[in-house]
């Protein structure tokens, strides 16, 4: 019989609205909406600041 694995449990769920100049961010950890610029600067850093426990 084959093993059945569970995923992780997910602490965090990050919700992006994107749109051609910014995208609206939900974290679920803070409840937090924020706005970014859609560049590749920013979202590099906004990639940089997630942790392995969360969900985009």
């Amino acid at each position: 019989m084959p093993e059945i694995v569970t995923p992780p449990t997910l602490t965090r769920f990050i919700g992006c609205d994107v749109g051609k100049a910014t995208i609206v961010v939900f974290d679920s950890r803070d409840g937090r909406v924020r706005t970014i610029a859609n560049t590749p600067e920013a979202l590099a850093a906004f990639a940089a600041s997630l942790d392995a426990a969360c969900l985009v």
